[in-house]
Order: C-alpha cells, then sequence, then structure tokens
C-alpha cells in the first residue's frame, strides 16, 4: 500500500508509484494508493482536506493509474474524532460543517471527472476500525465498485474478538485489511501467534470476500 499526502501527488512521489504500478503489474498483484492528510512533521488530520478531491481526480485520471485493473485507491487513511472535532455523517460524506473535504466529493472527482473505475476503498472512524459506524455512512459509488478497508490490529482487536463485526460490510462489500499487525502497549502481553493465525483463518474463510494485505 503506497501512501500520499493528500496534496503532494508531484515530482518523485509520482514517479514512485508510475514505477510501482508497472513492477506489481508484471508481478500480477495489487497496488493500493492510500492518502494521508497533515504533514510528515506533524500528527495526521482527522479526515481529508478540501483539496482531496482534486488530489484524487489527478491520481486518478493519469494513464498509468486509470482504470488499471489491480489499481486501487484508498480514498483516506484513518479518519478518527479527536483534538476537539467529532466526525459526523454530514462531514464525512459531504465535507459539510467542517473544514474537511467528504468523501462522496473524492468519489465524484474519481468517477465524473477522471472518468476512472479503479475500485476504492472506504474507511470508518476510530483509526479505520469501526466498520459498523462505515456501514451507517456508507459513501455513494454509481459504479458500486468499492469495499471496505480496515486497520484491526491486534491492541483493538483482542484476540480476533473484532471479527464477528465484519459480517456487517462481508454481506454486500469486500474488505481489504490493508493494515494489521500484533502488538499491544508495553503494559499488556501480546499474543502474536494467535492473533495472526486467527487473522489467516479468517481470509481463508472468506475467499474473495478478504483481502489482507502482507
Amino acid at each position: 500500500m503506497a501512501s500520499s499526502w493528500c496534496s503532494t501527488f508531484t515530482g518523485p512521489i509520482r514517479r514512485c508509484v508510475y514505477s510501482s504500478v508497472r513492477l506489481r503489474r508484471f508481478l500480477g498483484s495489487l497496488l493500493g494508493l492510500s492518502c494521508r492528510q497533515g504533514g510528515l512533521a506533524v500528527r495526521q488530520d482527522n479526515l481529508m482536506s478540501r483539496d482531496s478531491p482534486t488530489f484524487w481526480a489527478s491520481v486518478a485520471g493519469h494513464p498509468a493509474l486509470r482504470s488499471r485493473p489491480g489499481v486501487v485507491f484508498e480514498l483516506f487513511n484513518e479518519p478518527y474524532s479527536g483534538r476537539g472535532f467529532e466526525v459526523t455523517s454530514e462531514c464525512f460524506l459531504e465535507g459539510s460543517g467542517c473544514r474537511f473535504g467528504g468523501y462522496n466529493e473524492a468519489i465524484r472527482a474519481i468517477r465524473t471527472k477522471a472518468q476512472a473505475t479503479n475500485l476504492l476503498l472506504f474507511a470508518g472512524t476510530n483509526w479505520n476500525f469501526d466498520l459498523n459506524w462505515l456501514v451507517q455512512n456508507w459513501p455513494t459509488d454509481p459504479l458500486a465498485n468499492c469495499g471496505a478497508a480496515w486497520h484491526p490490529y491486534e491492541f483493538k482487536c483482542h484476540f480476533g474478538s473484532c471479527l464477528n463485526a465484519t459480517k456487517a460490510v462481508t454481506a454486500t462489500h469486500p474488505i481489504f485489511v490493508t493494515e494489521w499487525a500484533p502488538g499491544y502497549p508495553a503494559h499488556s502481553v501480546s499474543v502474536p501467534d494467535l492473533y495472526t493465525s486467527k487473522m489467516q483463518q479468517w481470509a481463508e474463510d472468506m475467499p474473495g470476500t478478504v483481502s489482507l494485505f502482507p
């Protein structure tokens, strides 16, 4: 999964992404592009910026990426409430009542302006963990070529306890686990083998519906 800051798809980042596209097409694997918002020296912002739809139109509209099989767009990495801001449905979907851009705005930029058909991935709140919230606020994709990105780290998914929540999504859409890893805060005990085996077994039991990125 390659990441870019949402208004800086230029220069070295652009060249690196295009090289990755060529390599992964040769290898027959997926390339996921993810958008982060903030800066290298500051904490990531709560949601995508007002400029993000323009960013995604630029990304999706480039011939090296537009409608390419295996090129997937994760529209924002880890939305969250905090630092005095609460993610609302109106803000999340349309950028209404807040200083951020909305998912539906980014989708329209990709589907209408860029005329791209790539698979789109959406993220729930709580740092891309709350799937129930995402289902209740699912963005509108006119092509219905979309799925959920999910980050079920072990410290949130104790002993695989979070996996039942995935049923709300998998009934209608695929899940791409774009980040996952064992590990707890220092005061807790990690059981990496158990966590990893549960995640892998869950994915194996859901062929064509669940994908674990390494």
